[in-house]
C-alpha cells in the first residue's frame, strides 16, 4: 500500500494538486543554525607581474568549531579584473571533503555576496588574481554555521 501512496504523491504533484493532503508533509522545522559576524577584511592585494601570471594573492581560513556546514558572506569584497577575461577570482574549499566554489565578479554578484554551503567546520579562502590587474579585496562579514539538531530533545 505504501507504494501507491508514493506514486500518487508523485502524480499530484506533478498536476500541481496540494501534496501535504496525501499526508507526506514536509518536516517545516527550522534548521539549526546561527550567525558569527566574522569582519575580516584583506586590504588591498594584486599580483606584480604580466596578465600571463597568477597565484593567490589573500588566504584565509574559516573555523566555527563543531559546524556541521558553513555558508559564507562576501559582503563588501571587491574583486579586480574583467570577469569575462582574467578578472580575480574568489576559490573556497571545504576542508572536509575538498568540496570547491569558485566565484568572479559576475557569480559573486549573482550570488548575492554569499557562498553554496560547505561540509564541515573548516574551509580555505583564496583569491587568485592575474598580474596586471587592478587590486582586490576579500571581505568576509559573515559566517551562517549549521549546528547538530538536538537528537535528544
Amino acid at each position: 500500500m505504501r507504494n501507491r501512496i508514493i506514486r500518487i504523491t508523485g502524480i499530484a504533484a506533478m498536476v500541481g494538486l496540494p501534496v501535504a493532503a496525501m499526508g507526506d508533509v514536509p518536516d517545516s522545522s527550522p534548521v539549526p543554525q546561527h550567525v558569527v559576524e566574522w569582519g575580516y577584511v584583506s586590504g588591498a592585494a594584486m599580483l606584480d607581474g604580466g596578465v600571463e601570471d597568477s597565484g593567490v594573492v589573500v588566504s584565509t581560513v574559516i573555523r566555527v568549531p563543531g559546524a556541521v556546514w558553513l555558508k559564507l558572506s562576501f559582503a563588501g569584497s571587491v574583486l579586480g579584473g574583467d570577469p569575462a577575461a582574467e578578472g580575480a577570482r574568489i576559490r573556497v574549499t571545504s576542508m572536509r571533503d575538498g568540496g570547491v566554489q569558485i566565484l568572479n565578479r559576475e557569480s559573486l554578484e549573482k550570488a548575492g555576496y554569499s557562498s553554496v554551503y560547505f561540509n564541515g567546520d573548516e574551509c580555505l579562502v583564496e583569491v587568485i588574481a592575474h598580474g596586471g590587474i587592478a587590486s582586490s579585496v576579500l571581505a568576509i562579514s559573515q559566517v551562517t554555521a549549521g549546528d547538530l539538531p538536538n537528537a535528544w530533545g
